[in-house]
């Protein structure tokens, strides 16, 4: 089943916290069970601090815990596999990127925006011929945006968000996700160049509609 926006929000503010996404992804990427002691020494973090992040990441489906098999006396050792729910890099999941981007900001200290711009940068980086425009609007499609282009005054085009993927998390700060997507919208636009990015009016994210506001810098006769 396809979890829906009040989940998809739930797993953005656990993954919110830059060592629980640390964790989830070296559970994700070891090809065993791995137990606290492994991931303590990988990530720097107390074995105390290691088990609670573990219990939310677990209490959040995001990970499995297993009982190791017994290896002599003593308790038998806990370790976690990544649930065959969590995401993956061959699905795409947009609250997984969005919480990525969020613990950056929190890691680097950087605002949402300069977050934004650079992976802004890195997006454009990777981008196979098409323009600016091209790029946002294929971006702002597979996140879910439903994008559809208005053009307006000569050599200006609005990009409107017809469906906020993002509505749950935007209605509680919609600064900071807005914020966030402008400025991958700007790192976009200075790296492939053509265009410039005028702003972002911003509607209630139930309703959608947003626009983001580009216009050419080279406007031909």
């Amino acid at each position: 089943m396809r979890p829906n926006n009040y989940e998809r929000g739930q797993t953005a503010a656990l993954l919110a916290d830059p060592t629980r996404l640390r964790l989830l992804e070296l559970v994700e990427a070891s090809s065993e069970p791995v137990g606290v002691a492994e991931l303590a020494e990988q990530v720097g973090v107390h074995h105390t601090s290691v088990r609670a992040h573990l219990a939310r990441l677990r209490d959040g489906g995001l990970i499995e815990e297993r009982t190791a098999a017994a290896n002599g006396r003593g308790r038998p050792k806990l370790v976690y596999v990544a649930t065959a729910s969590a995401p993956t890099e061959s699905a795409r999941d947009p609250y997984r990127e969005l919480s990525g981007l969020l613990s950056d900001a929190v890691r680097t200290g950087r605002s949402p925006r300069q977050v934004g711009r650079s992976a802004g940068v890195e997006l454009a980086e990777h981008a196979h011929g098409e323009d600016a425009v091209q790029v946002l609007e294929l971006e702002a499609a597979s996140l879910g945006f439903e994008p559809r282009r208005a053009m307006r005054r000569r050599g200006q085009v609005d990009l409107v968000l017809q469906h906020c993927p993002f509505r749950d998390v935007a209605a509680h700060d919609p600064d900071t996700i807005c914020a966030l997507h402008l400025g991958i919208a700007e790192g976009v636009a200075d790296t492939l160049g053509g265009v410039e990015v005028l702003g972002m009016v911003v509607k209630d994210p139930y309703r959608a509609g947003c626009r983001l506001q580009l216009r050419a810098t080279e406007v031909h006769a």
